[in-house]
């Protein structure tokens, strides 16, 4: 029963929350955002970036200027109203702003998982893009990082890729 109770709380000491773990800076393409030693990079079919740990991922998506015809010129509230009609499937149904910074909340349910997950996404305009930024925990955990989230979009720094 011992050496249990020692094997259990060893395992649960090497974890790291991923809140309270020691600040890492990470980047993607021109981009780069501080969060914590918790996460690493991994790949994600369909977005620009991935920084995933054991209760939080954020999803990256760059959005070239050469996408299109005159997106450069879109102002970032005119692209973060194209999010928003973008995701009108989803539960998100107005833009919000943090420091004059766009953001949207959603919750999405996840049928392979039978999981729910609610979503902070900020977006941003770079020199040569447009980024959102999406932060995703279980629906139940949101409101438990939700002021990370926010801390961590305010980190976020473009550049030219």
């Amino acid at each position: 029963m011992l050496v249990l109770v020692i094997l259990v709380t060893t395992v649960g000491c090497g974890r790291k929350n991923v809140a309270m773990a020691e600040k890492k800076v990470f980047s993607a393409e021109g981009m780069q955002i501080t969060l914590t030693e918790a996460f690493s990079k991994s790949e994600m079919e369909g977005y620009t970036a991935c920084f995933d740990s054991r209760e939080v991922a954020v999803f990256v998506l760059k959005e070239p200027f050469s996408l299109g015809e005159g997106l450069n010129e879109l102002s970032l509230d005119d692209y973060a109203q194209m999010v928003l009609e973008a995701n009108s499937s989803k539960s998100a149904d107005r833009i919000e702003e943090i420091e004059g910074r766009p953001f949207m909340e959603y919750a999405f349910y996840n049928s392979d998982t039978k999981e729910e997950y609610t979503y902070l996404a900020a977006m941003y305009k770079g020199p040569d893009a447009f980024w959102m930024v999406q932060f995703s925990c279980r629906t139940g955990q949101y409101e438990q990082y939700r002021p990370f989230f926010l801390e961590w979009a305010k980190t976020v720094e473009l550049v030219t890729a």
